[in-house]
Protein backbone atom coordinates (compact mmCIF):
# COMPACT_ATOMS: atom_id res chain seq x y z
CA UNK A 1 0.00 0.00 0.00
CA UNK A 2 2.83 2.60 0.83
CA UNK A 3 4.53 1.55 -2.26
CA UNK A 4 1.32 2.58 -4.27
CA UNK A 5 1.07 5.63 -2.52
CA UNK A 6 4.51 6.88 -3.21
CA UNK A 7 4.04 5.80 -7.13
CA UNK A 8 1.58 8.09 -7.41
CA UNK A 9 1.95 11.85 -9.28
CA UNK A 10 0.32 13.96 -7.68
CA UNK A 11 1.71 17.44 -6.34
CA UNK A 12 2.20 18.46 -2.90
CA UNK A 13 -0.31 21.47 -2.93
CA UNK A 14 -3.61 20.55 -4.47
CA UNK A 15 -7.01 21.68 -4.61
CA UNK A 16 -9.17 19.19 -1.92
CA UNK A 17 -11.65 18.06 -4.72
CA UNK A 18 -8.66 16.32 -6.53
CA UNK A 19 -7.26 13.23 -6.08
CA UNK A 20 -6.87 11.66 -9.50
CA UNK A 21 -3.01 10.78 -10.52
CA UNK A 22 -1.28 13.27 -13.13
CA UNK A 23 -0.44 11.62 -16.46
CA UNK A 24 2.77 12.46 -17.94
CA UNK A 25 1.91 13.86 -21.61
CA UNK A 26 4.27 15.41 -23.94
CA UNK A 27 4.05 19.03 -25.78
CA UNK A 28 3.36 17.58 -28.80
CA UNK A 29 0.64 15.66 -27.56
CA UNK A 30 -1.37 18.89 -26.31
CA UNK A 31 -0.43 20.89 -29.09
CA UNK A 32 -2.66 20.85 -31.95
CA UNK A 33 -0.18 23.66 -34.30
CA UNK A 34 2.80 25.40 -33.62
CA UNK A 35 3.12 28.05 -36.00
CA UNK A 36 6.66 29.90 -36.46
CA UNK A 37 7.58 33.26 -37.33
CA UNK A 38 9.44 34.65 -41.05
CA UNK A 39 11.98 36.71 -41.26
CA UNK A 40 12.26 40.31 -40.93
CA UNK A 41 14.93 42.28 -42.02
CA UNK A 42 15.92 46.02 -40.71
CA UNK A 43 14.37 47.46 -44.20
CA UNK A 44 11.34 45.60 -43.63
CA UNK A 45 10.46 47.69 -40.60
CA UNK A 46 7.98 50.67 -41.57
CA UNK A 47 6.36 53.75 -39.71
CA UNK A 48 2.82 52.49 -39.23
CA UNK A 49 1.22 49.54 -40.40
CA UNK A 50 0.76 45.79 -39.00
CA UNK A 51 2.12 45.36 -35.95
CA UNK A 52 4.77 42.55 -35.29
CA UNK A 53 5.47 40.51 -32.06
CA UNK A 54 8.65 42.07 -30.39
CA UNK A 55 11.28 40.39 -28.61
CA UNK A 56 10.19 41.31 -25.55
CA UNK A 57 6.82 40.36 -25.38
CA UNK A 58 7.55 36.52 -23.73
CA UNK A 59 7.56 37.06 -19.94
CA UNK A 60 6.60 35.07 -16.63
CA UNK A 61 3.67 36.95 -16.24
CA UNK A 62 1.14 35.46 -19.01
CA UNK A 63 0.42 37.98 -21.12
CA UNK A 64 2.73 39.34 -24.05
CA UNK A 65 4.18 42.85 -23.50
CA UNK A 66 3.44 44.21 -26.82
CA UNK A 67 5.10 47.59 -25.53
CA UNK A 68 8.19 47.07 -28.15
CA UNK A 69 6.15 46.55 -31.42
CA UNK A 70 7.45 47.59 -34.56
CA UNK A 71 5.19 47.72 -38.02
CA UNK A 72 5.13 46.14 -41.48
CA UNK A 73 3.55 46.79 -44.26
CA UNK A 74 0.12 45.56 -45.29
CA UNK A 75 2.42 44.28 -48.59
CA UNK A 76 4.91 42.65 -45.90
CA UNK A 77 2.14 40.98 -44.12
CA UNK A 78 0.27 39.48 -46.60
CA UNK A 79 2.77 38.19 -48.46
CA UNK A 80 4.11 35.91 -45.26
CA UNK A 81 0.05 35.85 -44.19
CA UNK A 82 1.67 32.16 -42.71
CA UNK A 83 3.33 33.59 -39.91
CA UNK A 84 0.38 35.62 -38.57
CA UNK A 85 -0.91 35.60 -35.15
CA UNK A 86 -4.09 37.43 -33.46
CA UNK A 87 -5.11 38.82 -30.30
CA UNK A 88 -6.14 35.72 -28.00
CA UNK A 89 -4.01 33.25 -29.11
CA UNK A 90 -0.43 31.82 -27.18
CA UNK A 91 2.76 32.63 -28.03
CA UNK A 92 6.28 31.57 -26.92
CA UNK A 93 9.90 32.11 -28.07
CA UNK A 94 12.38 29.31 -28.65
CA UNK A 95 15.10 31.49 -29.22
CA UNK A 96 16.72 34.41 -27.11
CA UNK A 97 19.89 36.54 -27.58
CA UNK A 98 20.81 36.25 -23.28
CA UNK A 99 22.64 33.20 -23.09
CA UNK A 100 20.71 32.11 -19.95
CA UNK A 101 17.34 32.51 -22.02
CA UNK A 102 15.47 33.74 -18.83
CA UNK A 103 12.38 33.85 -21.23
CA UNK A 104 13.11 31.20 -23.99
CA UNK A 105 10.08 28.94 -23.62
CA UNK A 106 7.43 30.65 -21.08
CA UNK A 107 3.70 31.12 -22.61
CA UNK A 108 2.06 34.39 -23.01
CA UNK A 109 -1.59 34.94 -24.29
CA UNK A 110 -2.01 38.48 -26.47
CA UNK A 111 -4.14 40.79 -24.60
CA UNK A 112 -6.46 43.43 -26.13
CA UNK A 113 -8.70 44.75 -28.95
CA UNK A 114 -9.26 42.29 -31.55
CA UNK A 115 -5.76 42.49 -34.13
CA UNK A 116 -3.75 40.14 -35.92
CA UNK A 117 0.04 40.20 -35.66
CA UNK A 118 3.09 39.34 -37.49
CA UNK A 119 5.37 36.80 -35.97
CA UNK A 120 9.18 37.62 -36.47
CA UNK A 121 11.43 34.62 -36.99
CA UNK A 122 11.76 32.36 -33.07
CA UNK A 123 8.46 33.30 -32.12
CA UNK A 124 5.75 30.28 -32.43
CA UNK A 125 1.78 30.80 -32.00
CA UNK A 126 0.46 27.68 -29.88
CA UNK A 127 -3.10 26.34 -30.58
CA UNK A 128 -3.55 23.59 -27.94
CA UNK A 129 -6.11 20.50 -28.27
CA UNK A 130 -9.41 20.59 -26.60
CA UNK A 131 -9.44 19.68 -22.95
CA UNK A 132 -6.15 21.16 -22.41
CA UNK A 133 -6.38 24.33 -20.44
CA UNK A 134 -4.28 27.23 -22.16
CA UNK A 135 -3.86 29.14 -18.88
CA UNK A 136 -2.63 25.85 -16.85
CA UNK A 137 0.22 25.52 -19.73
CA UNK A 138 1.02 29.22 -19.36
CA UNK A 139 1.48 28.49 -15.77
CA UNK A 140 3.24 25.22 -15.72
CA UNK A 141 5.97 27.34 -18.64
CA UNK A 142 6.88 29.12 -15.37
CA UNK A 143 7.31 26.60 -13.02
CA UNK A 144 10.89 25.48 -11.83
CA UNK A 145 10.83 21.98 -13.47
CA UNK A 146 9.86 23.34 -16.87
CA UNK A 147 12.34 26.20 -16.51
CA UNK A 148 15.43 23.75 -15.90
CA UNK A 149 14.31 21.25 -18.78
CA UNK A 150 14.36 24.56 -21.02
CA UNK A 151 17.68 25.02 -19.96
CA UNK A 152 19.07 21.52 -20.15
CA UNK A 153 17.47 21.15 -24.31
CA UNK A 154 18.84 24.83 -25.10
CA UNK A 155 21.50 25.20 -27.92
CA UNK A 156 24.43 27.61 -28.62
CA UNK A 157 26.34 30.12 -26.72
CA UNK A 158 25.18 33.53 -27.72
CA UNK A 159 22.01 33.51 -29.72
CA UNK A 160 20.51 30.36 -27.37
CA UNK A 161 17.53 28.13 -29.10
CA UNK A 162 15.53 24.76 -28.97
CA UNK A 163 14.49 23.05 -31.80
CA UNK A 164 10.95 22.81 -32.49
CA UNK A 165 11.32 18.68 -32.29
CA UNK A 166 12.97 19.27 -29.11
CA UNK A 167 10.32 21.53 -27.34
CA UNK A 168 7.38 19.30 -28.70
CA UNK A 169 8.77 16.33 -27.01
CA UNK A 170 9.38 17.84 -23.42
CA UNK A 171 7.50 15.64 -20.95
CA UNK A 172 4.30 17.70 -19.17
CA UNK A 173 2.74 16.34 -16.08
CA UNK A 174 -0.94 16.91 -16.42
CA UNK A 175 -3.86 16.29 -14.53
CA UNK A 176 -7.69 16.31 -15.41
CA UNK A 177 -9.22 19.08 -17.45
CA UNK A 178 -11.24 20.38 -14.50
CA UNK A 179 -8.16 20.45 -12.36
CA UNK A 180 -6.20 22.04 -15.08
CA UNK A 181 -8.96 24.58 -15.31
CA UNK A 182 -8.63 25.73 -11.50
CA UNK A 183 -4.75 25.45 -11.04
CA UNK A 184 -4.95 27.76 -14.41
CA UNK A 185 -7.56 30.71 -13.21
CA UNK A 186 -5.68 30.91 -10.04
CA UNK A 187 -2.46 31.53 -11.18
CA UNK A 188 -4.09 33.72 -13.97
CA UNK A 189 -5.77 35.64 -11.17
CA UNK A 190 -2.79 35.90 -8.86
CA UNK A 191 -0.54 37.12 -12.10
CA UNK A 192 -3.17 39.73 -12.35
CA UNK A 193 -2.58 41.16 -8.88
CA UNK A 194 1.26 41.01 -9.08
CA UNK A 195 0.81 42.85 -13.16
CA UNK A 196 -1.23 45.60 -10.97
CA UNK A 197 1.73 45.76 -8.39
CA UNK A 198 4.41 46.29 -11.34
CA UNK A 199 2.42 48.69 -13.05
CA UNK A 200 1.88 50.64 -9.50
CA UNK A 201 5.36 50.34 -9.28
CA UNK A 202 6.25 52.18 -12.66
CA UNK A 203 3.87 55.20 -12.22
CA UNK A 204 5.66 56.23 -8.66
CA UNK A 205 8.84 55.82 -10.50
CA UNK A 206 7.08 57.70 -13.65
CA UNK A 207 5.85 60.48 -10.66
CA UNK A 208 9.66 60.87 -9.62
CA UNK A 209 11.12 61.11 -12.55
CA UNK A 210 8.63 63.80 -13.12
CA UNK A 211 9.27 65.49 -9.81
CA UNK A 212 12.98 65.61 -10.37
CA UNK A 213 12.05 67.23 -13.52
CA UNK A 214 9.84 70.07 -12.18
CA UNK A 215 12.02 70.56 -8.97
CA UNK A 216 15.66 70.41 -10.58
CA UNK A 217 14.41 72.50 -13.61
CA UNK A 218 13.07 75.45 -10.72
CA UNK A 219 9.80 75.04 -12.75
CA UNK A 220 8.57 74.34 -8.78
CA UNK A 221 9.88 76.01 -5.78
CA UNK A 222 9.80 75.45 -2.25
CA UNK A 223 8.81 78.05 0.50
CA UNK A 224 10.40 79.11 3.42
CA UNK A 225 8.15 77.52 6.53
CA UNK A 226 6.72 81.28 6.91
CA UNK A 227 5.80 81.32 3.23
CA UNK A 228 8.87 83.61 2.26
CA UNK A 229 10.32 82.70 -0.53
CA UNK A 230 13.97 81.14 -0.79
CA UNK A 231 16.93 83.35 -2.63
CA UNK A 232 17.51 82.43 -6.22
CA UNK A 233 19.43 79.72 -7.33
CA UNK A 234 23.56 80.23 -7.56
CA UNK A 235 25.37 78.84 -11.25
CA UNK A 236 28.47 77.54 -9.90
CA UNK A 237 30.96 74.92 -11.40
CA UNK A 238 30.67 71.69 -9.67
CA UNK A 239 34.02 71.35 -9.14
CA UNK A 240 33.95 74.37 -7.11
CA UNK A 241 33.23 73.21 -4.05
CA UNK A 242 32.58 69.46 -4.76
CA UNK A 243 36.18 67.29 -4.92
CA UNK A 244 36.36 64.00 -7.08
CA UNK A 245 38.63 62.02 -6.02
CA UNK A 246 39.78 58.87 -7.82
CA UNK A 247 40.35 55.42 -6.85
CA UNK A 248 42.81 53.03 -7.04
CA UNK A 249 44.46 51.17 -10.38
CA UNK A 250 44.67 47.38 -9.78
CA UNK A 251 46.44 45.12 -11.17
CA UNK A 252 45.13 41.79 -11.31
CA UNK A 253 47.83 39.93 -8.90
CA UNK A 254 46.83 42.57 -6.15
CA UNK A 255 43.19 41.41 -6.05
CA UNK A 256 42.58 38.42 -4.06
CA UNK A 257 40.02 36.18 -2.98
CA UNK A 258 40.22 36.83 0.33
CA UNK A 259 41.93 39.89 2.82
CA UNK A 260 41.34 42.65 5.00
CA UNK A 261 39.59 45.06 2.65
CA UNK A 262 36.99 44.50 -0.12
CA UNK A 263 37.59 45.86 -3.12
CA UNK A 264 34.56 47.74 -4.75
CA UNK A 265 34.65 47.74 -8.60
CA UNK A 266 32.02 49.80 -11.17
CA UNK A 267 30.76 45.86 -11.77
CA UNK A 268 29.47 45.88 -8.19
CA UNK A 269 27.40 48.38 -8.15
CA UNK A 270 25.17 47.57 -10.44
CA UNK A 271 25.45 43.72 -11.33
CA UNK A 272 28.37 41.69 -10.80
CA UNK A 273 28.03 40.50 -6.84
CA UNK A 274 31.92 39.34 -7.17
CA UNK A 275 33.85 40.55 -5.08
CA UNK A 276 37.91 40.97 -4.53
CA UNK A 277 39.71 42.06 -1.67
CA UNK A 278 42.77 43.37 -0.79
CA UNK A 279 45.82 43.54 2.30
CA UNK A 280 47.80 46.81 1.14
CA UNK A 281 47.18 49.96 3.36
CA UNK A 282 46.78 52.99 1.29
CA UNK A 283 46.07 56.84 1.80
CA UNK A 284 42.80 57.60 3.60
CA UNK A 285 41.49 59.20 0.62
CA UNK A 286 41.69 55.65 -1.02
CA UNK A 287 39.16 54.56 0.92
CA UNK A 288 34.88 54.96 1.23
CA UNK A 289 33.09 54.19 4.33
CA UNK A 290 29.40 53.70 5.19
CA UNK A 291 27.27 56.67 3.60
CA UNK A 292 29.94 58.34 1.54
CA UNK A 293 28.89 59.68 -2.11
CA UNK A 294 30.41 57.79 -4.90
CA UNK A 295 30.42 57.99 -8.53
CA UNK A 296 30.69 55.84 -11.15
CA UNK A 297 32.51 57.06 -14.33
CA UNK A 298 33.04 54.14 -16.34
CA UNK A 299 30.41 52.37 -18.65
CA UNK A 300 27.34 52.16 -16.52
CA UNK A 301 27.64 55.90 -15.07
CA UNK A 302 25.93 57.76 -11.86
CA UNK A 303 26.26 58.62 -8.23
CA UNK A 304 24.86 56.54 -5.76
CA UNK A 305 25.49 56.51 -1.70
CA UNK A 306 27.60 53.66 -0.23
CA UNK A 307 26.18 51.43 2.39
CA UNK A 308 28.59 48.75 3.64
CA UNK A 309 32.13 48.11 5.55
CA UNK A 310 35.05 50.15 4.80
CA UNK A 311 36.14 48.98 1.59
CA UNK A 312 38.83 50.61 -1.35
CA UNK A 313 37.08 51.46 -4.45
CA UNK A 314 38.83 51.33 -7.89
CA UNK A 315 40.18 53.85 -10.30
CA UNK A 316 36.61 53.91 -12.21
CA UNK A 317 34.70 55.17 -9.07
CA UNK A 318 35.06 58.66 -7.66
CA UNK A 319 34.57 59.72 -4.10
CA UNK A 320 32.92 62.73 -3.75
CA UNK A 321 33.95 65.29 -0.85
CA UNK A 322 32.23 68.50 -0.14
CA UNK A 323 31.00 70.61 3.04
CA UNK A 324 28.15 69.48 4.28
CA UNK A 325 27.13 72.79 5.81
CA UNK A 326 27.10 73.65 1.90
CA UNK A 327 26.06 71.20 0.26
CA UNK A 328 23.24 68.35 1.30
CA UNK A 329 24.61 64.53 0.94
CA UNK A 330 21.23 63.45 0.02
CA UNK A 331 20.51 66.62 -2.19
CA UNK A 332 23.60 66.72 -4.13
CA UNK A 333 22.96 62.69 -5.44
CA UNK A 334 19.35 63.35 -6.76
CA UNK A 335 20.54 66.34 -8.27
CA UNK A 336 23.72 63.93 -9.95
CA UNK A 337 20.82 61.03 -10.29
CA UNK A 338 19.02 64.11 -12.54
CA UNK A 339 22.04 65.10 -14.20
CA UNK A 340 23.36 61.92 -15.62
CA UNK A 341 19.56 61.76 -17.76
CA UNK A 342 21.00 65.39 -18.95
CA UNK A 343 24.27 64.34 -19.88
CA UNK A 344 22.69 61.05 -21.86
CA UNK A 345 20.03 63.43 -23.68
CA UNK A 346 23.00 65.53 -24.77
CA UNK A 347 25.28 63.54 -26.14
CA UNK A 348 24.32 62.95 -29.76
CA UNK A 349 25.38 59.46 -31.15
CA UNK A 350 27.74 56.53 -30.33
CA UNK A 351 27.15 54.88 -26.54
CA UNK A 352 28.02 56.75 -23.54
CA UNK A 353 30.91 54.92 -22.25
CA UNK A 354 33.09 57.19 -19.38
CA UNK A 355 32.51 60.78 -18.11
CA UNK A 356 35.89 62.81 -17.31
CA UNK A 357 36.65 64.02 -14.42
CA UNK A 358 37.78 67.46 -15.43
CA UNK A 359 34.04 67.97 -17.83
CA UNK A 360 32.40 67.07 -14.13
CA UNK A 361 34.71 69.51 -12.36
CA UNK A 362 33.63 72.40 -14.94
CA UNK A 363 29.83 71.20 -15.49
CA UNK A 364 27.84 74.29 -14.75
CA UNK A 365 24.73 73.36 -11.89
CA UNK A 366 22.81 76.11 -10.12
CA UNK A 367 22.23 75.34 -6.14
CA UNK A 368 19.94 76.38 -4.35
CA UNK A 369 20.49 77.38 -0.32
CA UNK A 370 21.28 74.37 1.93
CA UNK A 371 17.51 74.89 3.41
CA UNK A 372 15.76 74.43 -0.03
CA UNK A 373 18.32 71.77 -0.62
CA UNK A 374 17.08 69.73 2.28
CA UNK A 375 13.70 70.63 1.21
CA UNK A 376 13.96 68.78 -2.18
CA UNK A 377 16.09 66.10 -0.28
CA UNK A 378 13.10 65.37 2.17
CA UNK A 379 10.79 65.43 -0.64
CA UNK A 380 12.75 62.82 -3.11
CA UNK A 381 13.57 60.66 0.17
CA UNK A 382 9.58 60.61 0.83
CA UNK A 383 8.65 59.20 -2.54
CA UNK A 384 11.85 56.72 -2.52
CA UNK A 385 10.35 55.35 0.98
CA UNK A 386 7.17 54.67 -0.70
CA UNK A 387 8.86 53.40 -3.84
CA UNK A 388 10.80 50.85 -1.84
CA UNK A 389 7.56 50.08 -0.17
CA UNK A 390 6.32 49.11 -2.87
CA UNK A 391 8.75 47.08 -4.49
CA UNK A 392 8.78 44.85 -1.39
CA UNK A 393 5.20 44.24 -2.03
CA UNK A 394 5.47 43.15 -5.70
CA UNK A 395 8.42 40.99 -4.47
CA UNK A 396 6.91 39.13 -1.81
CA UNK A 397 3.70 38.38 -3.95
CA UNK A 398 6.33 36.97 -6.96
CA UNK A 399 8.18 34.89 -3.85
CA UNK A 400 4.49 33.50 -3.09
CA UNK A 401 4.02 32.70 -6.80
CA UNK A 402 7.42 31.18 -7.03
CA UNK A 403 6.72 29.03 -4.05
CA UNK A 404 3.54 28.15 -5.19
CA UNK A 405 4.43 27.36 -8.60
CA UNK A 406 6.75 25.00 -7.02
CA UNK A 407 4.40 23.25 -4.52
CA UNK A 408 1.22 22.93 -6.95
CA UNK A 409 3.14 21.01 -10.02
CA UNK A 410 4.54 17.47 -10.20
Amino acid sequence: MMKEKEMKRVPKLRFPEFTDDWEQRKLGEIIERLTGGTSIAPDDYVESGYRTIPKGAINNLGIADMSGCKNVSEEFFVKNISSKTSTGELVTSLRDLVPTAPNMGRIVRICGDSEEFLMPQGVYSIVVKNNISEDFLITYSNSSEYRKIIMAEKNGSTQVHIRNGEFLNIDIPLPSYEEQKKVGEYFSHLDHLITLHQRKLEKLERLKKGVMQKLFSQEVRFKVDDGSEFPDWEEKKLGDDVQFINGRAYKQDELLNSGKYLVLRVGNLFTNDSYYYSDLELDNDKYIENGDLIYAWSATFGPRIYYGEKCIYHYHIWKLKFDENIISKIFLNYYLLYDVEKIKSQRTGGTMVHITKNAMEHRELQFPCLAEQQKIADCLSALDDVIEKQKATLAAWEELKKGLLQQMFV
